[in-house]
Order: C-alpha cells, then sequence, then structure tokens
C-alpha cells in the first residue's frame, strides 16, 4: 500500500508541469464531523457535531486564469459523539474517532485579480486508518482502538466534496481560505458490531454508515512556474 501511494505521488507531480502553472503547498484545519446511518434517535439523544483535525498537502494546476484542478492528499480526522439518557435511566457518551488517508480532486473555479473568489467541487476517496471507539456511562464503559485489519470496516470510501472560499496571491505565493461540506456516498462499517447498537438502544440496523463534516482550512500554495 505504502509502494502504490509513494509511485502515485511520483507519478502526480511529474505530470505537473504539464499545466499552464501548477502550485503546491499545505493544508491545515478543522474537521467537524459526524455520521450518516439512518436510525431513529430517542428523544432526549444529542449529536453535536466533533472538531477533529485535517492536514496534508495541496496543489493547484491552472487550465486557464479561472479554471484550475487542485487534487490534495490529507490526513484526515473525523468522528461521532452520541450522549444522552437511555430507556434505563442511565446517562452514556459514545465517542468515534476516525483516522482517514484522503484524496479529493477537485475542480476550482477562481473569480477576480488577486484577491479572488472560488468554488471548489469534486470527489474524494478515503482509505480508513483506523481509530477509537470510547464508550462511558450506560451499559458499560470501555475503550477499543482498531486498525486496518478490522473486518468490521471497509477500507474505501467514495464521497464528495462542494463548497469556497477567498484566495489572496501574493509574491511569496498564495493564501487561501477555504470552507467545505464534505459527505460520503459509501458505507464503510460492514457490519452494525459497534457498542452503540450492540447496546440495543434503538431496536434497529443502521441502514448506512457514512462520514459527515465541514471542513474549514487554511491553504498556503508556493508560486508555480509559469
Amino acid at each position: 500500500m505504502k509502494k502504490r501511494v509513494i509511485t502515485a505521488l511520483l507519478v502526480f507531480f511529474a505530470s505537473a508541469s504539464a499545466f499552464a502553472q501548477s502550485q503546491i503547498g499545505l493544508r491545515v484545519g478543522a474537521n467537524f464531523a459526524t455520521i450518516q446511518d439512518g436510525l431513529d434517535r430517542l428523544e432526549n439523544m444529542e449529536e453535536p457535531w466533533v472538531p477533529r483535525l485535517t492536514l496534508g498537502v495541496a496543489t493547484s494546476l491552472a487550465v486557464n486564469e479561472s479554471f484550475a484542478i487542485a487534487p490534495e492528499f490529507n490526513y484526515s480526522q473525523r468522528g461521532y459523539e452520541a450522549s444522552g439518557t437511555n430507556t434505563l435511566g442511565q446517562d452514556f457518551t459514545y465517542t468515534y474517532d476516525y483516522n482517514f488517508f484522503e484524496v479529493p480532486l477537485l475542480a476550482r473555479l477562481s473569480f477576480g485579480h488577486i484577491l479572488k473568489g472560488y468554488v471548489n467541487l469534486g470527489p474524494t476517496f478515503s482509505y480508513l486508518l483506523g481509530g477509537k471507539e470510547v464508550q462511558e456511562g450506560g451499559l458499560g464503559a470501555g475503550e477499543r482502538s482498531f486498525d486496518m485489519d478490522d473486518e468490521r470496516y471497509k477500507r474505501f470510501e467514495l464521497g464528495g466534496a462542494l463548497g469556497g472560499g477567498i484566495q489572496l496571491d501574493t509574491g511569496i505565493g498564495s493564501f487561501l481560505i477555504d470552507l467545505r461540506y464534505n459527505t460520503g456516498f459509501t458505507d464503510f462499517q460492514t457490519s452494525s458490531s459497534s457498542s452503540l447498537y450492540s447496546a440495543g438502544l434503538f431496536g434497529q440496523q443502521p441502514e448506512k454508515y457514512r462520514t459527515q463534516y465541514v471542513s474549514t482550512s487554511l491553504i498556503f500554495l508556493v508560486p508555480g512556474k509559469r
């Protein structure tokens, strides 16, 4: 897996010079995430969007002055938290942390000259690296980590991203303030074996198990070859 990723990166960067202008830099920000599962919740149950880290390598491959292809290679933390009181009157909190290697392939349309507005749209391809499940209160307490060999989860997730932001071009590079909505299209859980569902709080199986998150980030791109 590591060799394939390295090979793909080398091929990508070698072909970047074919574009009118190529830029590369860093992306750092936060994901505010939850899970789509299609379950009817208890009336006294809360599901906040939990903050998590995202960071990676961002690029911009300009086709012309207003349109660019913007692939990224990110480490993306996503999560899910549910808290409330179960039918036995017990308070509980369930927290799930998922770590993904994520490759968004974005099309970027820009407006303006030095200070630009832009919109992003494109598919995302994610690979689940591992994570952690924490249960507090309710019918029990404990912590369980999982890795790439855990058969309860699928490795790959196909999703999509839609958003936009502002871009400031300077002599040292381009600064972007970026905001996106991201959603998974495919389920990445193979069964309902997680503690939240096996606890029998809802008496039903999840219809789907997909990530959903809003990301906000700062991107810095160094000047590319003209």
